[in-house]
């Protein structure tokens, strides 16, 4: 239902592996990054979500084909309430607590977030969470 409304595809690779947590909390996290990845994306474009063992962790990639985010700003679209263009910010909604959110869920967990890619054909976000270790 999310990606209908614009045409979007959301494509899934994932790898077998074992992570604990709160399900809603993570389940949450991973929903505003996709949502995100379809707001910024255009009509009709592809959302990639991939989770890759590296390791003892999981990353878990959300890819999109929006305009990206500068540089300068990667580290700050995780602050709360930043908005990496607030001349549309009326358009799409929201009040810029997403990534934050993601990040405090990230980390809650042992994890983190960072922005692993961006330009103008897209931005790829990196969430690694640490794997459950056999005894």
């Amino acid at each position: 239902p999310l990606t209908s409304g614009k045409g979007s595809v959301l494509l899934v690779d994932a790898a077998p592996g074992t992570i604990t947590g709160s399900r809603e909390l993570l389940r949450r996290a991973l929903f505003n990054l996709v949502e995100n990845a379809v707001k910024y994306g255009p009509k009709g474009g592809q959302v990639r979500l991939c989770a890759e063992l590296d390791g003892t962790d999981m990353v878990i990639t959300v890819a999109d084909q929006g305009p990206g985010i500068p540089p300068e700003l990667r580290e700050r679209a995780f602050e709360p309430f930043f908005r990496v263009d607030k001349s549309r910010s009326r358009e799409m909604g929201g009040v810029g607590l997403g990534l934050a959110l993601v990040r405090e869920i990230a980390v809650l967990h042992g994890g983190g977030v960072t922005v692993e890619s961006s330009s103008e054909n897209g931005t790829t976000f990196a969430v690694t969470l640490p794997l459950v270790q056999p005894c």
